[in-house]
């Protein structure tokens, strides 16, 4: 087995790696058409706004995308890094190490018919060895699992087929794990930054798509009418008329 987390290990860690690169690339572009929209508009202020407003297009549109691309990845990375922090804790629970993982102390109950003699919670619990919940609601389902008796034969029937189904499904449990986990960390980091006092509608506004605002008519009102007014003040120039009545 551990030849085999060991392998899943590898090929995560050589995904992230490739998104990594791919995303500082994408980076360097966004820089790149952010000076060169700089440039353009010293160079050709003395033409007049209307011309400096219909090159706009030829940048936005492509710095709005590459933003998008880039969100993606950046999603990608955070999957990819959680497929690899779960083989290294599969490698370490291989190596008789269980304290990566939660221990479940917090469902203590000293009180239980059987949970605290049979150490079912808490450190080097049947909890901690069996535990790879990604969600508080995971972890209390769990919990209610080992705590709580099966009273139908069916049920622990059907039970025991949904662990024979998922036995051989590795790809799909660790990719549901690390998706499970990057939700969560978002929402912890939410809660934090509302302690700390920042504004629920601006983290709100943080968290939207990077290009939701374009879509307001306004903006595509803007992206129609921008290039008509390229294409007709390039055949002035291209005349010589220096677009006298485009420009003011």
């Amino acid at each position: 087995m551990i030849d085999f987390y060991k392998e899943k290990l590898e090929k995560y860690q050589f995904e992230y790696k490739n998104l990594k690169k791919k995303n500082n690339k994408i980076s360097l572009l966004r820089a790149g058409i952010f000076i060169i929209a700089g440039f353009s508009g010293y160079f050709l202020k003395e033409y007049g706004i209307v011309v400096l407003l219909s090159i706009l297009p030829f940048f936005f549109i492509p710095f709005v995308l590459l933003i998008r691309i880039s969100s993606n990845l950046k999603k990608k990375i955070a999957v990819f890094d959680e497929l690899i922090n779960i083989n290294k804790k599969e490698i370490e629970a291989l190596d008789n190490k269980y304290s990566q993982f939660g221990s479940g102390k917090e469902f203590l109950n000293h009180e239980h018919e059987y949970a605290y003699d049979l150490d079912v919670f808490g450190e080097g619990s049947v909890y901690q060895y069996i535990n790879r919940t990604c969600t508080v609601a995971g972890k209390i389902k769990l919990s209610k699992i080992l705590s709580e008796q099966e009273k139908t034969k069916t049920r622990i029937e059907l039970r025991q087929e949904a662990v024979k189904e998922l036995e051989n499904m590795t790809d799909w449990r660790q990719n549901f794990q690390a998706l499970g986990l990057v939700h969560t960390k978002k929402e912890e980091n939410f809660k934090t930054a509302n302690k700390d006092g920042i504004k629920n509608e601006l983290v709100e506004w943080a968290n939207k798509t990077d290009t939701a605002f374009i879509l307001k008519p306004i903006w595509k009102i803007i992206l129609n009418v921008l290039p008509a007014l390229t294409i007709i003040n390039l055949i002035h120039l291209i005349l010589g008329i220096q677009g006298q009545i485009f420009i003011p």
